[in-house]
């Protein structure tokens, strides 16, 4: 009784909204417990903003960067946060961009959801559980944002396909455009979504002993209508000409990475909750009280199969394959829907979903509020730094010393998936106007570029070096993946040790060139000692 008098109280609505609302405010309470959340990528992300928004008229910041805007289908941040930074304070402006991120593929999911199966559902409210995945806590804001674009553009395709085919191809198109510059994987996306929607429309002609020829002549008109032009996009952008070799996971890797959009900062908790889901699902669909959206077997069945065979590096970009089972797990949600539930499976499916999501939000508020302390330190630490000050940065890794990352706070590390650290040196660059190599700033990929002579430390987006880089000469292979290596005596006027309070005997690292200014357990300040005794030819 109580679930129907539920029911009848969600059909009204204003009652309804009240729901996705108040998902919404819990999606972006973490946002409000610290200003740069522990997002891998994020730091470099907000650096490369805050030099595009205010780096033009800034003297000693526009000696290092110019702009470099082109056909690149990686902008939605680039275009969105800086033209935000000019009305609000950066970091604020970022935060707006994650509650975007965060909400968008929701409101994308509820919006298929609704075109497909013609109701509204609390259903797709659970693709929450899929906002906070494991490429979001890697900071691929870009990928996200197109996800939600897609989706959308998706049910208006729905939507619209037979009842305003002049205005879908119109507003198609340039959405399509839209979705290839925030990123190019959403366009992937909604082509496999329109895709298997088309797909399925002329399985059922064919059943039904109709003609499919005219019906497939007209999906292929459509279809080119609104993909023409960011097909022709994506020929001019220079994604093929980044170079770089392709690199593929180990199969146990690949399963394991199903779950990320279950992901979070522990892997016990994200597998447990992924398994538990799909578990779920694959019992409800068994008994007949799961099904899918017309055609989205045609959508997930070839992103799975992609995903089993598609490279983790390839053209110079990471997570290539790994961006699908994030797309999968956004259309479980979106065109998935529960039927004819029993009691118990109600129950069942309701307990799960919210226990999950429980889990998940209340790990990420703390390891979210207690990032405070790191950055604080970090920002300690890096005080002395003045601007125009050229800073390298090196790290501590597990196998220099085990022990200390065992005991590592949680949250600086993202469990089967990468540090979060790596990028706070970004803070060099926002807070004190000083050099740091590793920003993004490959052609093709951001609109950013070096100026001379910075351009000879470009770090080609990699991490940190081993901290041990330092104590030796540099060698020809190092100096090949790091060039601002080769010269970093010489090049640089402080060296930045991240997870200093696992390095061993500190004030004693390379003492004949590096002199101990601060330090704490996020990172360590030296001061280059100039003209003290070089190591740094390359030799091996």
């Amino acid at each position: 009784m109580a679930a129907a008098a539920l029911q009848r109280v969600l059909r009204g609505r204003a009652a309804w909204w009240c729901l996705p609302v108040c998902l919404g405010i819990v999606l972006i309470l973490p946002l409000f417990l610290v200003d740069i959340p522990p997002l891998t990528d994020y730091p470099n992300h907000l650096a490369r903003e805050f030099v595009l928004a205010y780096g033009a008229h800034d003297p000693v910041i526009s000696r290092m960067y110019a702009t470099h805007w082109g056909i690149i289908p990686n902008l939605a941040i680039d275009v969105a946060m800086p033209a935000l930074a000019q009305i609000v304070p950066l970091y604020l402006a970022g935060k707006i961009i994650l509650a975007v991120t965060l909400l968008l593929p929701v409101a994308g999911a509820a919006a298929y959801h609704r075109a497909v199966f013609g109701y509204r559902s609390l259903w797709p409210l659970a693709s929450g559980l899929v906002a906070y995945n494991g490429l979001f806590l890697l900071g691929f804001l870009n990928f996200q944002i197109s996800l939600g674009l897609a989706m959308l553009g998706a049910a208006a395709w729905v939507r619209w396909r037979d009842r305003r085919p002049l205005l879908l191809a119109v507003l198609g198109a340039v959405w399509s455009s839209v979705i290839f510059f925030a990123h190019v994987f959403g366009l992937l996306f909604l082509a496999a979504i329109i895709g298997g929607w088309e797909f399925q429309r002329l399985l059922n002609l064919r059943r039904d002993g109709k003609a499919i020829w005219p019906q497939l002549a007209g999906s292929a008109a459509r279809v080119t209508a609104v993909f023409a032009l960011p097909c022709g996009l994506c020929l001019l952008a220079p994604i093929a000409a980044r170079g770089g070799g392709m690199v593929w996971r180990p199969l146990l890797d690949r399963l394991l990475w199903l779950l990320l959009p279950f992901f979070s900062y522990t892997i016990v908790s994200g597998v447990l909750a992924g398994a538990a889901i799909l578990a779920l699902l694959y019992v409800l669909a068994r008994h007949r009280m799961f099904g899918l959206a017309p055609g989205a077997v045609f959508t997930m069945t070839p992103l799975l199969a992609a995903y089993m065979v598609s490279p983790f590096v390839a053209n110079g970009t990471g997570f290539v394959g790994e961006r699908l089972p994030i797309m999968l797990g956004f259309m479980l949600f979106a065109a998935g829907r529960p039927m004819r539930l029993s009691s118990a499976a109600r129950v069942a499916t309701v307990g799960l979903l919210t226990a999950a999501f429980a889990l998940k939000m209340t790990t990420i508020c703390e390891i979210w509020y207690d990032h405070n302390s790191d950055l604080a330190e970090m920002r300690r630490v890096i005080a002395p730094v003045p601007a125009g000050s050229r800073v390298i940065a090196v790290s501590v890794y597990a196998a220099d010393n085990p022990a200390y990352w065992q005991s590592m706070q949680p949250g600086r590390v993202i469990p089967a998936l990468f540090p979060t650290y790596i990028h706070l040196p970004a803070l060099l660059l926002m807070e004190h106007r000083a050099f740091w190599p590793l920003l993004f700033t490959a052609r093709g990929k951001q609109p950013l570029t070096l100026r001379p002579p910075y351009d000879r430390l470009d770090g080609h987006q990699g991490e940190p070096p081993d901290y041990h880089v330092l104590q030796h000469p540099i060698s020809t292979k190092e100096a090949a993946v790091a060039p601002y290596l080769a010269q970093w005596q010489t090049d640089f006027d402080y060296v930045l040790l991240l997870n200093a309070g696992g390095a061993r005997d500190l004030p004693n690292y390379v003492p004949d060139r590096l002199r101990l200014v601060t330090h704490g357990d996020v990172a360590a300040l030296f001061r280059i000692v100039p003209g003290a005794p070089s190591a740094t030819a390359a030799t091996r």
